[in-house]
């Protein structure tokens, strides 16, 4: 079993760079499939995963960046798309973000305390928390039970602990193949899909929790 990582909430220390680059669809919800993969599955805003949904990536939604009621020509450009899931899409609207996860490291800006508290590291995070409501009570009493499970499982050598762990911080069992997709537009990045979850897991070099 790989090395999991320290701690389960853990927003990137760095911006994020973009792995794919398809290009042409004229309905931005085409690009999901690039996206679950690009965000490895999980809201780029509260950092919940796909995999702790009952109905998994239904969950989820294509959320932009710049909002598109106020930027309709950036609706289907994937350098404005992101993934969140729908409870943070839905808070955050058309409010613009002062965070782009492209450009700066979010990981700078905010921070999730062990007792599930997100915490602000600048004014920047502190609006983002605000806007998409990332303390409310029911979300941060979530990720407390999120995190005590995940500190009870991580040092268990229990087998049925160890299964326990992947079932839950494992990624999703139904991997996007995007070897089988053909934007219309083409893809700007067609290496970054030999580097694609699904590709990994093919190959065997996919981790088994992250």
């Amino acid at each position: 079993m790989s090395e999991p990582p320290p701690f389960v909430f853990s927003y990137p220390s760095s911006a994020h760079v973009r792995q794919h680059g398809p290009c042409g669809y004229t309905d931005y919800k085409s690009f999901k499939p690039w996206l679950r993969d690009e965000f490895r599955f999980q809201c780029v805003f509260c950092l919940c995963r796909e995999r702790w949904f009952p109905d998994g990536d239904a969950s989820f939604s294509v959320e932009h960046f710049l909002p598109k009621t106020k930027y309709p020509h950036l609706a289907c450009d994937y350098s404005n798309l992101l993934l969140a899931c729908c409870a943070c899409n839905s808070a955050k609207s058309d409010n613009p973000i002062p965070i782009d996860p492209c450009k700066d490291a979010i990981g700078h800006h905010l921070a999730i305390n062990p007792d599930g508290e997100a915490i602000a590291r600048s004014p920047k995070g502190q609006f983002v928390i605000d806007v998409c409501l990332l303390n409310r009570r029911k979300l941060r009493e979530y990720r407390e039970r999120k995190i005590a499970l995940w500190k009870l499982l991580n040092v268990s050598v229990d087998d049925d602990c160890k299964r326990v762990l992947s079932e839950y911080f494992a990624y999703p069992c139904d991997l996007p193949d995007l070897s089988r997709l053909v934007p219309p537009g083409g893809n700007k990045l067609p290496d970054g899909i030999k580097n694609c979850c699904r590709a990994k897991q093919e190959r065997g070099e996919l981790e088994s929790i992250y």
